[in-house]
């Protein structure tokens, strides 16, 4: 029976001493939760900006508009979703010990900083209100 388990190929590379060094590559969770994490800061931008479009250009604004607010909400709560997804998944990339860390690392600070700008602007919403 063949052997399923991908494997994990390291070109070795020879360094100025004659040493023979293993050269790891990224993690594929990594890669994930970076390309999900600037997916998600570019949605949130997309999100807040037909936000404030629908707030000036609806009379009365979204809020009494029940059907637009809760799209708005909605979209808002998929991309909390899928930045809580992009968070787990640069968490899982960083405790894998035989890849680089560097896009599971930069996929947490983009979630998180999405996260945070989230979060204010919540908070910003309801003390205006």
């Amino acid at each position: 029976m063949a052997d399923l388990r991908p494997s994990v190929y390291r070109a070795p590379r020879q360094s100025g001493d004659g040493e023979v060094t293993v050269q790891s590559k990224h993690s594929g969770l990594g890669i994930a939760a970076f390309a999900l994490g600037i997916f998600n800061l570019l949605a949130l931008f997309v999100l807040l900006a037909v936000a404030g479009y629908l707030e000036g250009s609806v009379p009365g604004g979204l809020g009494n508009n029940e059907s637009l607010a809760m799209a708005v909400g909605l979209v808002a709560m998929l991309v909390m979703a899928l930045c809580l997804l992009a968070l787990g998944l640069g968490i899982g990339g960083c405790v894998q010990k035989q890849y680089k860390k560097v896009f599971a690392i930069l996929g947490i600070v983009v979630s998180g900083l999405t996260i945070m700008i989230m979060i204010g602007t919540i908070l910003l919403g309801m003390s205006v209100s």
